[in-house]
């Protein structure tokens, strides 16, 4: 099987565990994903196999659209409902001008530090089996932005709201940080990937209810940001065959066609050669 898979992940299992069972169910010995979700998170899990692993390097890059829930007054030590409760506070009165306006100063490129209790590595070593054994260790801000942020619904003592980041983005973070900001402590107690690298949560399925592959490989340059163009056979089996093709185009990457309108790779243009960056050999 080559393609991808559109999995709509819920909460309380590891991306990892969603992986096992869609390879368990459809006999499938490889499988990646384009960007983990935690546990406490559900909705879009984008995964590959096959030849179609080797594209995802191309798709994790992509913006990502969650919706989530800020329960204000209550720290935890995971940023989410499923951690221990480290303090609480009295919550004060937010109108939905100061939200907006605190909403905006968080619009844009920025740095952000990724939590203890996430899938990020320091010296080897994941935060979370650290953070469990109680070890906390400095980490690295990271560039990341968010490119909207909009209020959904506010209660007295709960926000929900959705946001559209780069990858590396941690909303359990960003929920955190914004608590802070309106005077209040606060964490996550929902989370939801809506969109992902063109793909969209409504049109997935849970891990036991997915019987074969969402989008084919042969379809992938629909969702890749690429410019297209086709080539014939030959050169396309040139181009498999790791050899470079005589071809003027602008410099850049290209998703290539074959004469069906299938995807067949990604090439790269110098010059005037096309040079293989990534062939699907199906």
């Amino acid at each position: 099987m080559h393609g991808f898979f559109l999995i709509d992940k819920p909460a309380g299992i590891s991306s990892n565990k969603a992986l096992s069972q869609i390879k368990r169910n459809l006999k499938i010995k490889k499988m990646g994903h384009t960007g983990t979700l935690d546990p406490f998170a559900q909705g879009l899990l984008v995964a590959a196999s096959g030849e179609a692993t080797k594209f995802i390097y191309y798709l994790e890059a992509a913006d990502k659209c969650y919706e989530a829930k800020l329960q204000l007054g209550v720290k935890t030590d995971t940023l989410d409902s499923y951690g221990q409760i480290l303090e609480k506070q009295d919550i004060s009165k937010i109108d939905k001008d100061k939200i907006e306006s605190v909403f905006n100063q968080f619009l844009g490129p920025q740095l952000q530090i990724p939590p203890m209790f996430s899938a990020k590595k320091v010296d080897g070593d994941k935060l979370y089996d650290l953070a469990r054994k109680g070890i906390e260790v400095e980490r690295k801000a990271c560039s990341i932005e968010i490119k909207k942020l909009v209020l959904l619904d506010q209660q007295s003592d709960s926000m929900s709201f959705e946001v559209v980041c780069s990858k590396g983005t941690y909303v359990r973070v960003l929920g955190e940080d914004i608590a802070g900001a309106l005077g209040n402590l606060g964490h996550l107690s929902y989370l939801k990937r809506i969109s992902s690298d063109g793909f969209n949560v409504k049109d997935a399925l849970a891990p036991e209810k997915l019987s074969g592959m969402s989008i084919p490989l042969e379809k992938l340059h629909h969702y890749l940001k690429y410019p297209l163009f086709t080539l014939d056979e030959t050169s396309i089996t040139a181009l498999k065959a790791g050899k470079f093709v005589a071809h003027s185009q602008a410099g850049g990457l290209y998703s290539v066609l074959n004469d069906k309108e299938e995807f067949c790779g990604l090439v790269k243009s110098e010059g005037a050669l096309l040079k293989p960056e990534r062939m699907a050999m199906v």
